[in-house]
């Protein structure tokens, strides 16, 4: 056989022995390629990580009402009053007549037996109060007590089948937490919005009387008063209370609402539902909790050759403990039970959260003199 005829058919054989051999090989691993491959095919779709609150709403939902209330309010039939020229001259000759007005809110169901806690303002001079459930249940709700200062208040309605909710006992947020607002803003039920906290322990609102807010950018409009604000765990840490509006009260300012703490309602309903309202150490003063003192009550802040945060009595009732301990306008407390001044708010708080009958000790300065007394607290009058 000629040589140029043996070259080609050993390439052939040579090729075919290649291909048995890599056949031999690879043979036993095909199944788990081809599995590989049809495990990736059609080619996976990418898309950003979902994140959702539902579960978080959905754990409190079935607890939040809302609340329906009719009022008898007074108005003045003379369009003059809004003219200042004329305001002192014809306001004791005002003519008034009773309307109804009507308001709206929320309010959270705490216990099996119906207890629902809201707002004050919301209940305030309310002639009828009905509450609808997250299932569609209408009742009439009892006002079993309410608590002005702090602008709080408890319902009570008497159904079956209840679902309830938990107020935390514990501050566990932190500024820059996510936090949702729910309620019932302008008749809107089961609404949610989203924001983060803003500030903690917010207070000189001039709201009420013992602030302690929790600040945040999550939208709270009017009806939403009363709702539950919440973590992204779906705990309560707050009840949603009030709006920050502009100088002139012409409108809200964006991005600024406020709630009570969960931990200071509890202690609030806890009393209401113990005593029927709030019992609180009453010292009998009232405070200058802005601190804007003047150049004069500012160049008298030397103590012991230092500068104290001080503040400064704006007045006193007759007959009340401050006033039998010595007490009058003008003078600056510079000490409470030994403890420096720091945040006049803060503690006219620990004040009112002291029994009747506690002994404070005082430190105050009146004209120079530095003077140390002792009174004794009584029960917070109901209008205070």
């Amino acid at each position: 056989m000629p040589r140029r005829k043996r070259r080609y058919l050993l390439y052939p054989a040579l090729a075919g022995l290649l291909v048995a051999l890599v056949w031999v090989l690879l043979a036993p691993k095909l199944p788990y390629y081809f599995a590989a491959v049809s495990s990736i095919w059609p080619p996976a779709q990418f898309s950003a990580t979902q994140v959702t609150y539902a579960d978080a709403v959905d754990q409190v939902m079935p607890a939040i009402v809302s609340i329906y209330v009719d009022k008898t309010t007074q108005e003045t039939l003379s369009p003059l009053l809004d003219d200042p020229h004329y305001q002192e001259l014809i306001k004791q000759n005002l003519i008034q007549v009773n309307t109804n007005s009507f308001s709206l809110g929320s309010g959270i169901i705490i216990g099996a037996n119906g207890q629902i806690v809201t707002n004050h303002h919301i209940i305030a001079s309310a002639e009828q109060i009905k509450v609808v459930l997250d299932d569609g249940r209408v009742a009439d709700a009892q006002l079993i007590g309410s608590d002005p200062a702090t602008d709080l208040a408890v319902l009570e309605i008497s159904l079956d089948r209840l679902q309830y909710a938990e107020l935390s006992n514990q501050d566990n947020f932190r500024v820059g937490d996510v936090v949702l607002a729910i309620g019932n803003p302008h008749g809107f039920s089961r609404s949610v919005s989203m924001g983060i906290i803003s500030g903690i322990g917010i207070d000189q609102l001039g709201q009420h009387t013992f602030e302690n807010y929790i600040q945040t950018d999550a939208s709270i409009n009017q009806g939403s008063s009363g709702g539950p604000l919440i973590n992204s765990e779906g705990n309560i840490i707050g009840i949603n209370t009030a709006l920050f509006f502009s100088p002139n009260k012409s409108r809200s300012v964006q991005g600024l609402g406020f709630a009570i703490p969960a931990s200071s309602a509890n202690q609030v309903v806890q009393e209401i539902l113990d005593h029927g309202h709030v019992v609180r150490g009453w010292l009998g003063i009232e405070v200058d909790l802005a601190r804007k003192f003047t150049l004069d009550y500012l160049a008298r802040l030397y103590l012991d050759d230092q500068v104290n945060e001080t503040m400064r009595v704006s007045g006193v009732y007759v007959g009340g403990p401050a006033f039998k301990a010595g007490l009058r306008p003008d003078d600056l407390i510079t000490h409470i039970n030994g403890h420096l001044v720091l945040d006049p708010g803060h503690i006219m708080n620990e004040v009112a959260n002291l029994k009747p009958g506690s002994k404070l000790a005082i430190t105050y300065q009146r004209d120079d003199v530095v003077t140390e007394t002792q009174a004794i607290l009584v029960n917070r009058p109901l209008s205070q």
